[in-house]
C-alpha cells in the first residue's frame, strides 16, 4: 500500500479528501494528517508516507517550507500542492522546491486521485530502478565490466581513495595514478536510447575507453588523453543518429587526473548538461577545467510575464513583427537568467501556449506541447516562434480591407444575433454576393466563421470561469442550450463538460 499524508489548515478539506475517495480501492491508505507544516513534521517520522498532499498558505509553516524540510526527513515523498492561489509565482516556486505535481482549489476528487495516482506510478518505477540497482551490486564482483563501471561512478561521485582506486585498476587492467591522464566523456541520452549509444560507443573507443558509465541519467567514460581532439570527433562523428539519440551535446572534459579531477569535471560537465537547451542536441564540445559557468542574470518573473501579455496583445492588434520582436527579446530574458532545464521548458511553454491563445488557435496547443516536449535547443525554439507567427501573418495577409474590417466588427459583436443580411447591408452589398466573397475569402462560410469565434470564446471561459454551460451559451449570443451543445460538440470534438475537463488537467 502506498501511504498518503494530508496538510491542510483546513479541516473540511481534509476530511473531504479522505472520505470522498475510494482510496483502498487503488492501493492507497491515508497514514496520517496535521492542519500545518509544523505538525507535519513531527508526524511524518513516525508515518513515514510516500505521497503529501499540501496546502501553501497555512499558519506557523507554510506548505514551501513544510515541503523543502520534509524533502530533508524523507527524500523519497512525492509532494502534491493544492492550494486556492493561481498564481504564476506560487506555480514556480512549487516547481523550484521540488513539488511533483500542483493543483487548485476548487480540485474535483477525480482530479486529486489523478494525481495521486500519477505520483504512485513514479514511486513504482523508481523502487524497480532501486531493486535493479541492487541487482547490479550483486554482480559487481561477478564481472569486470561492472566492477570497471562501477569504480568510474564512485571516482566521480564517493571520492574513493587513491591507494584503493589504484590497487583496484591494477586488478582490473585500469592504469590509473602517477603521470596518466584521461579525457572524461559525459552526455545524457533520451530514454530507451541509453543501450545504441552505450554500444556504439564501446565499439567506436574499444581500445582506449575504460568501459561505461551509467549513473545520474548519464552515460559517459573515461578515453585515453593520447587521442586528439580530431580523432575524437571522427569517431563521434562515424555513429549513425547519434544527434537524434541525445538531447545533448557531448561534452569532453579533456586531459585530466580521474584521481584528482574526476569530481570537478563531473561537476563541470553536469553543470552543462543542466542548462542543455543552450546547445545543439549532438554537438562535440570540449571543456576546459578553468572554465567558469557565465553568471546567471536573476529573471524578473513579473517582467517576464508583462512581457508575454504584450506579445498577446500585439498579435490581437495585427502587429506581428512587434509581436516576434517582443518574443525574441523575452527568450533572451530567459536564457539570461540561465534556469534549469526543467523550469526553462515550463516557462517556454507557458509563452507558446500564450501565443497560440492570442491567436484563438487552441488546435495547435497539443503539436506546441509535443514541440516542447522534445526539449529542442534555443535555436529550435527560436525557429518555433518565427514559424507560429509567420503562419498568423500569412493568414491576415491573405484577406481583402474589406473582409478584415467585417471579421473585426464580427470579432467584437459575435453575441449580438448577426446575420449575413446585416453585415452585408453595412458593406452596401447583396446578402448573396456578400456571402459568396465572404466565403472565397476565408473558404468558411460566414454562418460558420461567426460559431468559431463564439465557440473560441466559449472555450475561454471555460477553461478560465467557473460559469455554467448555459450561462456561457447566452453570453455568447446561442438562441438555445441544444444549439449551443451541438455546435460545441461538431467545432470540438467533444462535449463541453469534456473540453473543461480536460483544460483542468492540463
Amino acid at each position: 500500500m502506498i501511504r498518503l499524508f494530508l496538510v491542510d489548515d483546513e479541516m473540511m478539506i481534509r476530511q473531504g479528501i479522505r472520505y470522498a475517495i475510494h482510496w483502498e480501492e487503488n492501493g492507497i491508505v491515508i497514514c496520517g494528517e496535521a492542519a500545518n507544516g509544523r505538525a507535519a513534521l513531527r508526524s511524518m517520522p513516525t508515518c513515514n508516507p510516500d505521497i503529501v498532499i499540501a496546502d501553501i498558505q497555512m499558519p506557523q509553516m507554510d506548505g514551501f517550507n513544510c515541503l523543502e524540510k520534509a524533502r530533508e526527513i524523507l527524500p523519497h515523498i512525492k509532494v502534491i500542492i493544492l492550494t486556492g492561489y493561481s498564481s504564476h509565482d506560487y506555480m514556480a516556486q512549487a516547481i523550484r522546491s521540488g513539488a511533483f505535481d500542483y493543483l487548485e482549489k476548487p480540485a474535483e476528487s477525480q482530479e486529486i486521485l489523478n494525481a495521486v495516482l500519477r505520483a504512485k506510478r513514479q514511486i513504482h518505477l523508481e523502487q524497480e530502478d532501486s531493486q535493479r540497482n541492487e541487482d547490479l551490486r550483486q554482480l559487481l564482483n561477478a564481472t569486470s565490466n561492472l566492477s570497471r563501471a562501477w569504480l568510474i561512478q564512485n571516482i566521480f561521485t564517493s571520492g574513493l581513495l587513491d591507494e584503493f582506486c589504484c590497487r583496484v585498476g591494477k586488478l582490473l587492467d585500469m592504469p590509473l595514478g602517477g603521470d596518466i591522464r584521461y579525457h572524461l566523456m559525459l552526455l545524457r541520452p533520451v530514454g530507451e536510447a541509453i543501450w545504441p549509444i552505450l554500444t556504439a560507443l564501446a565499439e567506436k573507443f574499444h581500445t582506449n575507453m575504460l568501459r561505461h558509465l551509467v549513473s545520474f541519467g548519464l552515460v559517459g567514460g573515461f578515453m585515453d588523453a593520447g587521442l586528439s581532439r580530431q580523432e575524437i570527433v571522427r569517431r563521434l562523428e562515424e555513429i549513425p543518429g547519434l544527434n537524434h539519440m541525445c538531447v545533448t551535446p557531448v561534452l569532453i572534459v579533456e586531459s585530466i587526473d580521474p584521481l584528482r579531477q574526476g569530481q570537478e569535471a563531473y561537476a563541470l560537465a553536469s553543470a552543462k548538461l543542466e542548462k542543455y537547451y543552450l546547445y545543439e542536441p549532438g554537438s562535440i564540445l570540449f571543456l576546459d577545467m578553468s572554465e567558469k559557468e557565465p553568471a546567471a542574470a536573476p529573471l524578473d518573473y513579473p517582467a517576464f510575464l508583462e512581457q508575454i501579455e504584450r506579445a498577446a496583445l500585439c498579435v490581437e492588434k495585427g502587429q506581428m513583427e512587434d509581436a516576434l520582436d517582443i518574443c525574441e527579446s523575452t527568450l533572451d530574458m530567459l536564457v539570461a537568467a540561465r534556469p534549469d532545464n526543467r523550469s526553462f521548458f515550463c516557462m517556454v511553454q507557458h509563452m507558446l501556449f500564450h501565443m497560440a491563445h492570442a491567436m484563438h488557435r487552441d488546435d495547435l496547443l497539443a503539436q506546441l506541447s509535443e514541440t516542447v516536449a522534445a526539449m529542442p535547443s534555443v535555436a529550435a525554439i527560436r525557429t518555433e516562434f518565427h514559424r507560429l507567427i509567420q503562419r498568423e501573418k500569412m493568414s491576415v495577409a491573405a484577406e481583402s480591407p474589406l473582409i478584415q474590417n467585417v471579421m473585426a466588427y464580427m470579432k467584437k459583436h459575435y453575441a449580438e444575433p448577426l446575420t449575413v443580411a446585416d453585415v452585408a447591408g453595412m458593406s452596401f452589398l447583396s446578402p448573396t454576393y456578400f456571402g459568396r466573397l465572404f466565403k472565397q475569402e476565408l473558404n468558411i462560410s460566414f454562418k460558420n466563421y461567426l460559431t468559431i469565434l463564439r465557440i473560441q470564446e466559449a472555450k475561454r471561459l471555460l477553461r478560465d470561469t467557473n460559469m455554467r454551460n448555459y450561462e456561457i451559451a447566452t453570453r455568447i449570443g446561442f438562441t438555445s442550450y441544444k444549439l449551443f451543445a451541438l455546435s460545441f460538440q461538431k467545432t470540438t470534438g467533444m462535449s463541453a463538460n469534456e473540453y473543461r475537463a480536460k483544460c483542468r488537467k492540463i
